[in-house]
């Protein structure tokens, strides 16, 4: 390591990958390891979003409930054995909405008490096409 290195990582200060130390302890060689560690796996690591809903039971009863009319949250939520509202918005109303497999029947109003859902042409092809996969 150069000098100019060494003054870079002074100036930086401690960090994730970067811990002074005075004493060399008994544990030194058990901390450099977890050190060593860290800077090669971090903590988390970032994750593409799915381009689509992944096909689970819970979507294709979701879109199934929504094929015989216009639905309520409560009514998809339920078909789909979904306890938490929140839960059940974010990660298969809202997902299915941005994929065009759903749509609102008042668009202009999301959060209105008289809000339902009806099943686009897109979503009967992504039901059609998870049932051919399906067959024997």
């Amino acid at each position: 390591m150069k000098t100019s290195d060494l003054e870079i990582l002074l100036q930086e200060g401690e960090g994730v990958l970067l811990e002074y130390k005075e004493v060399l302890s008994s544990s030194f060689a058990r901390e450099l390891v977890a050190f060593a560690n860290t800077a090669a796996h971090p903590a988390s690591t970032p994750q593409e979003p799915r381009k689509y809903p992944a096909s689970t039971p819970q979507v294709l009863a979701v879109l199934n409930a929504a094929l015989s009319g216009e639905k309520t949250r409560e009514e998809l939520q339920e078909a789909a054995g979904i306890i938490d509202r929140e839960h059940f918005r974010k990660h298969y109303i809202e997902p299915l909405l941005s994929q065009n497999y759903l749509e609102r029947t008042i668009p202009s109003k999301p959060r209105s008490s008289k809000q339902r859902y009806r099943i686009t042409m897109e979503g009967r092809r992504a039901l059609e096409a998870s049932a051919k996969e399906n067959e024997p």
